[in-house]
């Protein structure tokens, strides 16, 4: 959207009191750290990388700026920007190899995610200051706090940032940092990036069920005709969807018996249904295999050395892959699951691969073993993608090819987006098979009762335009918009992962919005005391609602790079007025829309569609 209602705060507009300059800007990442500053100097502007403390500032008479107001117009849509993540993914090449290969896959692409996460992190962050500075030319820049979406860059990190940049204005810098205390809550939970290792009772237990699980259904497969087999790495809905219709598939579906539900009933279902579970092996690296990963940090020091950075984001992003990458027991941890389904490759007669997000690194660890041995590589995305941002394990990147062979697309909008991007794997239109889960499914009649649910915005990796601040703007926006047609009901349904519920409280509470949070749960079950949904036109509920038999109306709050082209045909608000027009007409499930989104055949279920296409490619 790119007006916000007057009544909506809006990070991107530019108050009226905004002056030319200021003789001081200070950086805070928390409410707390505003104690002590006084609201009427108004020769000091606070900087704030939080958005209620960037409100109640402001609220209170100081000047203050959220720092993404600078970062408005980060990107233009122009299709030389469609490489910007993918160029953070060329760092583990030395001289045009890769220095971090392991089993023949690379483990420097198993941290693409991170990688070019915090490489956003770092260009939104050091555009933002310098602009800033370069905007108001402050004598002095005083720090109480630094802190920036998913601390994908601490707080020393972003430092060094500041630091370059102010000396390179010849500035005075004043450190007044003021720590985090317990108790203060922030808009992410902290993102820990290293997982625990498995207990090593946990994982002899774990490996005994599934041998003993995987011999059972070896068993039950001798009893069966032969037909290709398809591993299957996809999220629990998806595998629903599939195994649901599985029972005289053209294929033998193939699963991972430790991500399946462990009750006999269970298993039973999946013998009836023609599936196939198998374990993983347990295995450990050895010395020889932990000198081999040293190595390849030394390799790349070395590089490194000979080529220093040429700017400040090179620097800061090489000193975020020793940390994420070389800093902890990661990268061995992701070795070692190297071995573990390479063996299982071995061990095991798999013809086809298909996974749900390529990106993902287990799917693009199991895509990169799956072509060591020739087996076709098939994806079904596993949400909406709706940017044209390239990722190498789709387009390749000019030294290692693209990771997938085939795009089991759910409908038109895919195979634009796959042209768009440059992938070079061929694409196949299935469906989406979800839609059918969730018809067989649908909900009662409507209550009727006035009642309005709204999901969050989800600012994804790929929306590289968007701005994290909006979501909250963008919350009190749809809240209010319910209120308005009539809706007396309402709930809040944030979305599942990292963002902390009780950040929407406190923005809830300061702003007078009243209603139900949620977070924990199953999406259905609101869904389904819902009248209306209101939520993100990149959310995969639009089509889980739709499909459940429920109204819903998708917003986009701008700057984003989603694009129009990958939903057209659909009705999309995008400011104040669109949505309360949208809600005063919208009283029934789009039909039409759920149609676009998943290409739904009245003779074909997308279910047994994919298990036809997947047996073409065995062929």
């Amino acid at each position: 959207m790119s007006h916000l209602s007057a009544t909506v705060p809006d990070l991107t507009a530019t108050p009226d009191w905004l002056c030319d300059h200021y003789q001081r800007i200070v950086f805070i990442a928390h409410g707390h750290q505003l104690d002590g500053l006084d609201p009427t100097d108004h020769t000091t502007l606070v900087l704030s990388l939080d958005w209620l403390a960037w409100r109640r500032w402001v609220d209170r008479g100081g000047h203050g700026l959220h720092f993404e107001y600078f970062l408005t117009t980060l990107f233009s849509g122009a299709p030389e920007e469609r490489g910007y993540l993918m160029s953070a993914c060329r760092w583990m090449y030395v001289d045009g190899a890769d220095a971090t290969m392991f089993d023949g896959v690379s483990l420097g692409k198993l941290f693409n995610w991170q990688v070019s996460s915090a490489f956003h992190a770092i260009n939104r962050f050091w555009i933002a200051v310098n602009r800033a500075l370069d905007r108001f030319s402050p004598l002095r820049v005083a720090v109480r706090g630094l802190r920036v979406e998913y601390e994908f860059l601490d707080q020393d990190g972003l430092l060094a940032l500041l630091r370059r940049a102010v000396h390179d204005r010849n500035l005075t810098l004043e450190l007044d940092l003021i720590p985090p205390q317990p108790g203060w809550v922030f808009p992410e939970l902290h993102y820990d990036r290293e997982l625990p290792p498995e207990p090593r009772l946990r994982s002899v237990l774990r490996s005994a069920f599934e041998w003993s699980v995987e011999k059972l259904f070896n068993v039950a497969s001798w009893f069966r005709r032969r037909r290709p087999r398809v591993l299957i790495f996809h999220n629990p809905l998806m595998v629903q969807a599939l195994i649901g219709e599985a029972e005289g598939a053209p294929v033998e579906p193939v699963l991972l018996a430790g991500t399946q539900p462990k009750r006999p009933t269970d298993l039973l279902a999946l013998l009836r249904a023609g599936v196939h579970l198998i374990g993983r092996p347990v295995i450990r690296l050895n010395n020889r295999d932990r000198q081999t990963l040293a190595s390849m940090q030394k390799l790349l020091e070395d590089a490194w050395q000979h080529r220093p950075a040429t700017d400040p984001i090179e620097e800061s992003l090489r000193a975020i892959i020793r940390t994420v990458v070389f800093g902890g027991q990661e990268l061995a941890m992701r070795a070692t699951e190297v071995r573990i389904y390479g063996r299982m490759f071995r061990r095991q007669r798999i013809d086809c691969l298909m996974v749900g997000d390529s990106e993902n690194h287990t799917c693009r660890m199991l895509l990169e073993l799956a072509r060591q041995r020739g087996v076709p590589c098939d994806e079904l995305l596993n949400g909406m993608f709706l940017s044209y941002q390239q990722m190498d394990a789709r387009c390749g990147d000019g030294f290692h090819p693209a990771a997938i062979d085939r795009l089991l697309s759910w409908n038109r909008g895919n195979e634009i987006w796959l042209k768009e991007t440059g992938a070079t794997a061929s694409a196949c239109r299935t469906g989406y098979p979800v839609v059918d889960l969730m018809r067989a499914r649908k909900a009662g009649p409507a209550p009727r009762n006035g009642n309005a649910l709204i999901l969050p915005p989800h600012v994804d990796r790929s929306d590289v335009a968007a701005l994290y601040g909006n979501v909250y703007s963008a919350v009190l926006l749809a809240i209010g918009a319910a209120r308005r047609a009539g809706f007396t009901n309402i709930r809040v349904k944030v979305h599942p992962g990292f963002n902390d519920i009780r950040y929407y409280q406190e923005v809830l509470a300061y702003c007078g919005a009243s209603c139900e949070l949620y977070k924990d749960g199953a999406l259905a079950e609101h869904i389904h005391w819902s009248d209306v949904v209101i939520g993100p036109v990149n959310s995969g509920a639009f089509v889980e609602t739709l499909a459940t038999g429920r109204p819903y109306v998708p917003f986009l709050i701008r700057p984003s790079a989603l694009e129009p082209a990958l939903y057209v045909g659909i009705t999309v608000a995008e400011n104040v007025e669109e949505l309360d027009a949208l809600l005063q007409t919208t009283t029934r499930a789009d039909e039409a829309a759920l149609d676009i989104l998943s290409d739904r055949q009245p003779t074909l279920s997308a279910a047994r569609r994919v298990w036809n296409a997947i047996a073409e490619a065995c062929n």
